[in-house]
């Protein structure tokens, strides 16, 4: 199947060919009334979407869709954030604020632990308030993306409270801690399927889902990503000049585990050259990572805003660690990536990807000596052409919330 074709629109229908979805004659706006599962639409009236976020990382990768169908005459688009944006340590939630006056806020509880226990124990609080966000908002689509614990608790209020749920990068193979677990129970609560790639596509419908719900859109993680400079030499200086960018996430290990691997990375880049230490997500053994940094003589960046984070990306000659950005946005801008442990293990990569699974001290070295000799790698790569946003806010539009509707049926 050609990547962009839709298979749950009009057979044959390829969204790749379209750059702009608004004026499409899609399906459903030949109907001017529609109601699932006890709530009602009318096609003179936008539709409602909330566009669920629970991490400074699935922010910068929603800003496309939140912007596209924010811009949509079509749709009404409501910010729900929630998670780790009111986490203490990056309290994102206030650059939210400052750019989204009507933003809805769901908090939920914060709990500072960096234990599973802890994290359990949000997720719970975090569905309540989501309830709550959603009440007050009224969407009929609630849009989630990826495999994190606030998305399932997103999908799950969503689902129970009638509304339907679209999931993107649903279909994706990722181990993480439990990230293929919960992409899965995602994937099996969504009832629109906005695929990143023609693999991740194939793997919904091999699990039972209905080939009518599945849309290949690309990642949203590339779009307008080619538009963006690389960091200018002045704040590129202010870093130390770094050639090797090193982020990597926690994978639910003993901290002390954590500490003593990422201490062992850091000191193999500092030998191979200049670099900058990215602190890790909130997810269980994050404290392990940051005590290894700090251990290496780093100081890590807690936090930086997308456009910089890419412009860094742009600057140096190697990204390190196990962050997805390394398989997704640097294919798209060439950056070379040596993808380290199993975090990412199963998940497509392009050839700008050394992956080591095991290392020793030497392997680290040659293997980052060996990525930045290689300089930049512009193969093609499987996440899309980069308008992925303007695709889903144009199938949130049109999409017939009645067939094949709010109840889900295996279809073998």
């Amino acid at each position: 199947m050609p990547i962009f074709e839709s298979r749950g629109l009009v057979p044959g229908f390829q969204l790749g060919s379209l750059s702009d979805c608004a004026g499409v004659d899609w399906p459903s706006a030949r109907t001017p009334a529609r109601s699932w599962h006890g709530r009602t639409w009318s096609m003179h009236e936008p539709r409602s979407i909330a566009v669920v976020t629970g991490s400074r990382a699935d922010y910068g990768l929603l800003l496309p869709v939140i912007e596209a169908i924010d811009r949509s005459p079509g749709l009404r688009m409501h910010l729900v954030a929630t998670g780790s944006h009111y986490h203490s340590r990056t309290p994102t939630i206030r650059e939210i604020r400052d750019r989204w006056s009507d933003l809805v806020e769901a908090p939920g509880s914060i709990n500072s632990s960096d234990s599973m226990r802890a994290h359990a124990d949000s997720f719970f609080g975090i569905g309540i308030d989501l309830l709550d966000a959603f009440d007050r908002c009224d969407p009929g689509i609630v849009v989630v993306l990826g495999d994190r614990a606030e998305m399932l608790a997103a999908a799950t209020a969503a689902t129970l409270s009638g509304r339907q749920v679209a999931h993107i990068h649903g279909g994706d193979r990722a181990e993480g801690i439990a990230d293929e677990s919960l992409r899965s129970a995602v994937s099996r609560l969504a009832h629109i399927h906005l695929a990143a790639s023609e693999q991740s596509a194939e793997r919904l419908e091999r699990t039972g889902e209905d080939p009518r719900r599945i849309h290949i859109v690309g990642s949203p993680a590339i779009d307008g990503l080619l538009a963006v400079p690389p960091m200018s030499d002045s704040d590129h200086a202010e870093l130390g000049k770094p050639r090797i960018a090193f982020l990597m996430h926690p994978t639910g290990r003993d901290p002390v585990i954590e500490s003593s691997e990422a201490t062992g990375i850091l000191e193999a880049c500092r030998s191979v050259g200049q670099t900058v230490a990215l602190a890790p997500n909130t997810d269980p053994g994050r404290s392990g990572i940051m005590d290894g940094i700090e251990s290496a003589g780093f100081r890590p960046i807690e936090h930086m805003d997308r456009r910089r984070f890419l412009g860094l990306l742009r600057k140096v000659d190697l990204l390190v660690g196990n962050s997805s950005c390394g398989l997704i946005e640097a294919a798209a801008i060439g950056l070379r990536v040596l993808n380290l442990g199993p975090r990412q293990s199963g998940r497509e990569r392009g050839s700008n990807v050394v992956s080591l699974e095991h290392w020793s001290d030497r392997d680290l070295a040659e293997a980052m000596s060996g990525a930045i000799e290689a300089g930049r790698c512009m193969d093609p790569h499987p996440w899309g052409d980069g308008r992925s946003g303007t695709r889903i806010a144009g199938i949130l539009e049109g999409v017939d919330l009645e067939v094949p509707g709010y109840a889900k049926l295996n279809t073998y």
